[in-house]
């Protein structure tokens, strides 16, 4: 497999936007279990944002797909099924695939229910935000992502991100 630093690039900075989907299988690592009493101070902390943006991202950057999805909040769980996100990458392949990503900063919102967590991936940086919902930090996909998943198919998804030179090229 030959990809070129450039086409890798480009596909970080646009896939690790949209990263996320569906139901675990027994060796996908999960988020932990929401607590049924309210949630505790230290779970609302820059320190526990920072761990759980680095599951998810660990997830994603693994290939571990149906693990990043179960990491998204539950508006983004209901625009694109589980199923359909990990056939996204089945059809579409993404080129940084193993590409790790660092957690650099988080910065928690006045109410202590979402943040913004900035990361890197190889030479890029960019922000990810996330919501406190049940007791969990969750991925908050942004509008563009959400946009492309609303094409509803993994097909339509994959061919849109194919045509635009984001799926790996074998060869």
């Amino acid at each position: 497999m030959r990809t070129s630093a450039v086409s890798i690039g480009a596909v970080i900075a646009v896939a690790a936007v949209g990263c996320a989907q569906e139901e675990p299988d027994k060796t996908t690592a999960v988020p932990p279990a929401a607590s049924k009493s309210a949630a505790a101070p230290a779970a609302q902390t820059e320190e526990a944002v920072k761990r759980a943006v680095k599951e998810f991202t660990s997830a994603y950057a693994s290939g571990d797909y149906a693990g990043a999805w179960e990491w998204w909040d539950s508006a983004a769980k209901k625009v694109l099924p589980q199923a359909e996100y990990e056939k996204v990458f089945e059809l579409c392949p993404s080129p940084a695939q193993g590409v790790p990503f660092t957690v650099e900063a988080a910065r928690l919102s006045a109410a202590r229910d979402s943040a913004v967590v900035r990361v890197s991936r190889a030479t890029f940086q960019f922000s990810y935000r996330v919501v406190y919902e049940g007791g969990q930090w969750r991925f908050k996909p942004d509008a563009q992502s959400l946009a492309e998943y609303r094409l509803g198919s993994a097909e339509k998804i994959a061919a849109k991100r194919r045509a635009a030179g984001k799926c790996d090229k074998t060869g």
